[in-house]
């Protein structure tokens, strides 16, 4: 009988094995996926700053055209009521 459990003890010693083998293989697979969709994350956050950077400096680009469009508005609305007073 001795050698009967030998070979029943080491077939659970071998599914065991297996068993626990197959744990750290998915495990493994679930720390890959982790640190790709970490990764992924991290290079999202990164394009988006570089996104809001490059639009926060269209916004202010366009903040001074804007300020020149109003200062040449103005210089042209000063010169239009010369220009009208001169000829009244």
């Amino acid at each position: 009988m001795t050698g009967l459990e030998d070979l029943v003890k080491s077939l659970k010693l071998a599914a065991a094995q297996s068993e626990m083998t197959n744990k750290e293989n998915l495990g493994k697979q679930y720390a890959k996926v982790a640190e790709e969709a970490v990764s992924g994350w991290e290079k999202a956050a990164k394009q988006f700053d570089k996104m809001k950077h490059e639009f926060e400096a269209k916004l202010a680009n366009l903040d001074q055209q804007l300020l020149r469009s109003a200062a040449e508005n103005s210089a042209l609305s000063r010169s239009l009521q010369e220009r009208s007073s001169m000829v009244i």
